[in-house]
């Protein structure tokens, strides 16, 4: 469900959850509380799927997130959405359909007709707050709608419960829930807002998880500048690439056709430059850099 949406400040810090209900004009709110509402197996249910989350592979998680999700707000087909740029949505769908291409054209030709389109595109819905399709309008006349007609009816969908992950001009994030009924209750709407913090702190530990590898990996390609070595003189270097091998001193000497005496100055301004102890940490450093 790639919409747009605003926030304003005061609704980023709302705590309390609350069922959005009417159509047409002012949202009334009730306020409802996670904690009293949620059961021990619901509890349960989202502490598996953290569990799940934090295991799966990187290019998984999202998938069994949604699979998890699926299982705590009991839905045929749940799908998390972000807008990436104005011209860039991102859509997982669990599980996937065959002909989403197609079916997703066609939501995207009828967005403007989602009953939830004005109130996520005018930033009245604050993050983890749900709001369901029959909170705004009648089931009679959503399924006169072109957008059900097109999109909603050929997934089998009579409702779906939305919840806004996070809310920026860009990078807007949410996740929708689609029933083949009518109807969210109450339980589900506060499994589907404590589900929501989880989530959020899924998606940027991965995305930190990503850059910090994208970075470990340019480090590999690029040569880092090392001044120490750098002051290295060309003879001093010889010295280390044969002594990496493990030759005694006597035995670089006959390589480069030099004293002993004179190796062991070599190795003396070696440890002094390269601030190292002895002979093994030169190599170990000399095996390091050329790996």
């Amino acid at each position: 469900m790639p919409i747009t949406c605003q926030l304003s400040s005061a609704s980023r810090s709302r705590p309390a959850l609350s069922r959005i209900v009417g159509g047409g004009g002012a949202l009334r709110q009730r306020p409802l509380t996670i904690v009293s509402v949620l059961r021990s197996k619901d509890l349960t249910r989202l502490l598996d799927l953290v569990h799940a989350v934090n295991e799966a592979p990187d290019g998984d998680y999202l998938r069994v997130a949604l699979a998890g999700a699926a299982r705590l707000i009991p839905a045929e087909t749940v799908s998390y959405n972000e807008m990436v740029t104005a011209a860039e949505e991102r859509n997982v769908v669990e599980p996937e359909h065959p002909n989403w291409a197609v079916l997703h054209s066609a939501y995207l030709a009828h967005v403007a007709q989602h009953p939830l389109h004005e109130v996520l595109s005018t930033g009245r819905l604050a993050v983890g707050e749900p709001v369901a399709v029959s909170d705004l309008v009648g089931g009679r006349a959503f399924r006169a709608s072109a957008i059900y007609r097109e999109y909603f009816q050929h997934r089998d969908v009579e409702d779906q419960l939305v919840v806004l992950v996070a809310a920026r001009s860009f990078g807007t994030q949410l996740i929708a829930f689609n029933r083949s009924r009518r109807g969210f209750g109450t339980r589900d709407r506060a499994a589907a807002a404590a589900l929501v913090p989880h989530l959020r702190q899924a998606i940027r530990h991965r995305r930190r998880l990503a850059r910090l590898h994208a970075v470990a990996a340019l480090v590999g390609r690029v040569e880092v500048p090392d001044p120490a070595w750098d002051s290295l003189t060309p003879r001093e270097r010889e010295v280390i690439d044969i002594l990496a091998s493990g030759a005694t001193d006597g035995r670089i000497g006959r390589v480069l056709g030099i004293s002993g005496r004179t190796v062991g100055k070599h190795l003396e301004h070696i440890y002094r430059k390269l601030e190292v102890p002895g002979r093994s940490a030169v190599a170990g450093l000399a095996r390091r850099r050329a790996g």
